[in-house]
């Protein structure tokens, strides 16, 4: 960044938010084609968010102000970014895949999901039991997917914790992945440090145990499920939107 533009380092061209050139530090002249295609861009909840369509189409809708976000009464956000050979569906199918939480991150007991299409958005609640030292109590996690950038999660039940979730590809096979966590504050700060480091611990366990499967697992287009496996047919059909004809991995 140089002021409000953009400067190459390859041969400094400077651009401006309109994509315009605006100097090339060498020449007399500014081509009239020297210009870049830009993408509508919002800030939201502490994020820079582009908006980006295959046809090159206007927003149709917008991802919310999230209340928590800038409230009062919560810790200061801790982030984690992850890069894995995965597709981003992949990933976002692994929140509703309810069997592997049981057998892969050895949870209590196996949570029970039900979920929702409103749009551009999938909702989901999973009813969990968590451990604590002093035993298992009743949990809640409540999740909303903004199309593929952006997860909202919401754990209820031991401490209110937020979680906003957002990724990008990389390239064909890579994504890059970044949580950011913050707590309900607790009353104090060693509370909120330790609650916080063992709730960011165990997230981190679970998203390590989860990379080898997503970066070797094969994409069926039509896999055999059964009724305790979750809505992972339902995440598919939202997901369907998203997708150009020629790009949708559902697509014969």
């Amino acid at each position: 960044m140089v002021g409000d533009t953009l400067r190459c380092p390859f041969h400094g061209w400077r651009f401006d938010g309109s994509g315009r050139c605006v100097e090339i530090p060498y020449a007399s002249r500014i081509p009239p084609k020297a210009r870049l295609g830009t993408l509508p861009v919002e800030e939201r909840n502490g994020e820079i968010l582009a908006w980006h369509h295959a046809r090159g189409e206007a927003p149709t809708w917008h991802v919310p102000e999230l209340p928590e976000w800038r409230a009062a009464g919560w810790t200061e956000p801790v982030i984690r970014r992850f890069r894995v050979r995965a597709h981003c569906q992949e990933m976002a199918e692994n929140v509703v895949d309810d069997a592997h939480f049981k057998y892969v991150h050895g949870t209590f007991t196996k949570p029970e999901s039900s979920a929702e299409i409103d749009g551009p958005v999938f909702r989901a609640v999973q009813r969990t039991r968590m451990g604590t030292p002093r035993g298992e109590v009743e949990g809640r996690i409540e999740i909303e997917s903004y199309g593929f950038g952006l997860g909202v999660t919401r754990f209820r039940g031991v401490v209110d914790t937020l979680v906003l979730v957002s990724g990008f590809p990389v390239d064909e096979e890579l994504t890059e992945t970044t949580l950011r966590f913050r707590v309900r504050d607790l009353g104090s700060d060693a509370a909120n440090r330790g609650v916080g480091k063992a709730f960011v611990a165990e997230i981190d366990r679970q998203f390590a145990q989860d990379i080898p499967i997503w970066e070797n697992k094969a994409h069926w287009p039509k896999p055999v499920l059964c009724d305790g496996d979750g809505p992972i047919a339902l995440l598919r059909r939202w997901a369907r939107q998203f997708y150009g004809e020629a790009s949708n991995p559902e697509s014969p």
